[in-house]
């Protein structure tokens, strides 16, 4: 599959309780979403949050939504743009991690602020409301 193949849209994280006890705060994803930028650090996708298999591709773009109809008042969702590999490509064809997990890394590199260190495909996302992720190729306009 070539590299240019960039996924649309999908959630990766929403603000809140998370399903193992921790929190995430609305101001970790809107940090994620203000200071991601490929050309300062792009990051990878890993399978399990493990490095030992090698990435799996990386993420391209995010972004904040926070007006949807199945958010709860005051919840944000950060959405993410995916360039898969074909590692990544395999394993969605087979059904399995199929959602994303993010790394958050505080003060990335002294800036004070919230990054996105890498992202997770697992099939047991810690972040409540994860969209499923699957990968097609478009033959019409992309969607933003």
């Amino acid at each position: 599959m070539p590299r240019s193949l960039v996924s649309s849209w999908k959630r990766v994280a929403v603000s809140g309780p998370t399903v193992d006890g921790r929190e995430i705060y609305p101001q970790e994803l809107i940090d994620l979403a203000e200071t991601y930028d490929t050309a300062f650090y792009t990051a990878s996708i890993w399978y399990e949050h493990e490095r030992e298999f090698g990435t799996h591709g990386t993420v391209y773009a995010l972004r904040l939504s926070e007006d949807t109809s199945d958010l709860k008042p005051g919840q944000i969702a950060l959405e993410a743009k995916l360039r898969p590999n074909d590692k990544l490509l395999r394993l969605n064809d087979l059904g399995e991690k199929l959602f994303g997990s993010i790394e958050i890394r505080p003060n990335f590199a002294g800036t004070g602020r919230n990054y996105l260190g890498g992202l997770a495909v697992t099939d047991e996302p810690a972040s409540i409301g994860t969209q499923e992720l699957y990968f097609t190729a478009q033959t019409g306009p992309s969607r933003n």
